[in-house]
């Protein structure tokens, strides 16, 4: 647990991650999208933006396990120096976090999101966190979160031991 975040908030249309983001103390939105929204994903961060309505907001990829707690910690803390600033993938293009401390938060994920984000005046963060800039979106992905090392659940889901 981050002990810089008040409180963590899913948005899913799935009943599973539901109920379990609700276990781990999590509050869910449903997702608000409707099935023919041309940017769902973006659409789906800012209403749950709108509707905590708090003033500083961390957006974290949902596809992340080899995230280490103490990189999501010194991101953060990196983070708050800026009104609005991002965390790029490992390979520079996507972003894995993005962060607003006072100001909108104006999400632009999707491809070429790195790039779209810094075009709209987030500030990139460029620390060394490795699990953090590794999310899977391939194979090859997948395997470069194995060699970092994953958690007991996702070493499960992939058929293998940890390497936590």
């Amino acid at each position: 647990r981050v002990s810089s975040l008040r409180s963590i908030t899913v948005i899913t249309p799935d009943d599973v991650a539901a109920a379990a983001a609700t276990e781990f103390g999590a509050q869910v939105l449903a997702d608000p999208t409707p099935p023919d929204d041309p940017d769902p994903l973006n659409s789906a961060i800012a209403a749950a933006a709108a509707a905590v309505d708090i003033p500083n907001i961390v957006v974290l990829q949902g596809d992340l396990p080899a995230l280490q707690t103490p990189e999501l910690t010194e991101a953060i803390a990196a983070a708050r120096h800026h009104q609005r600033s991002f965390v790029a993938d490992r390979l520079g293009t996507g972003t894995a976090v993005l962060c607003a401390f006072g100001a909108a938060l104006d999400p632009r994920f999707g491809p070429d999101s790195a790039a779209r984000h810094r075009r709209s005046g987030a500030v990139e963060l460029t620390g060394a966190w490795p699990g953090l800039r590794c999310d899977v979106d391939t194979p090859a992905d997948l395997a470069a979160a194995r060699q970092l090392g994953v958690g007991p659940a996702t070493a499960r889901a992939v058929g293998h031991r940890s390497l936590r």
